[in-house]
């Protein structure tokens, strides 16, 4: 669990990155678009991620 913890907090630092990035550089509706048609799976794989991990803590069984 703590091993767990400790990488969603790194991936939890890392998207902090990208966020700043895209504010910077995504200037366009079109750029800011593509940001979100890219990103988007991968968010949705770290929720899943966290879901699974905090059931996991909880001792609940979790089918994904």
């Amino acid at each position: 669990m703590n091993f767990s913890r400790e990488i969603e907090d790194d991936e939890s630092f890392h998207w902090s990155i990208a966020e700043r990035a895209w504010a910077k550089y995504a200037t366009t509706p079109e750029m800011r678009s593509e940001v979100l048609k890219c990103a988007t799976p991968a968010l949705e794989l770290s929720t899943v991620a966290k879901i699974a991990r905090i059931a996991a803590a909880e001792g609940v069984d979790v089918t994904l």
